[in-house]
């Protein structure tokens, strides 16, 4: 199984968010920038969902 990281920039920093089938938060991952919180993360998912944009940047991310 692929994951995020295996089509990622080395140097980039960035997190994210894992959903279960709900649509729930059932992973936060924020091993590649640590500037971001876990909260604060699955925030910025929260928000990012309710724009309805399946791709492009959020508060910078």
């Amino acid at each position: 199984m692929q994951t995020p990281e295996d089509n990622v920039d080395i140097n980039a920093r960035y997190f994210y968010v894992i959903v279960d089938k709900d649509g729930d938060i059932a992973i936060v991952n924020n091993t590649y920038n640590r500037s971001i919180r876990p909260k604060k993360a699955a925030k910025y998912y929260q928000e990012a969902v309710k724009l309805e944009n399946n791709e492009g940047f959020y508060n910078g991310y």
